[in-house]
């Protein structure tokens, strides 16, 4: 319940979508999701 109750306290919200499936796509995905996140956080934002 914390997560819904302090999602609308967020500054950004980030939603990441594939339309590729499988292990590639993840593969892919998640390291540049992964340095998103590390710059938001240098950032003070995440």
């Amino acid at each position: 319940m914390q997560l819904a109750d302090e999602i609308g306290n967020s500054p950004v919200l980030i939603f990441v979508c594939a339309l590729a499936k499988g292990a590639a796509a993840a593969n892919s995905i998640i390291p540049s999701v992964q340095n998103l996140l590390l710059a938001a956080r240098a950032l003070g934002v995440g």
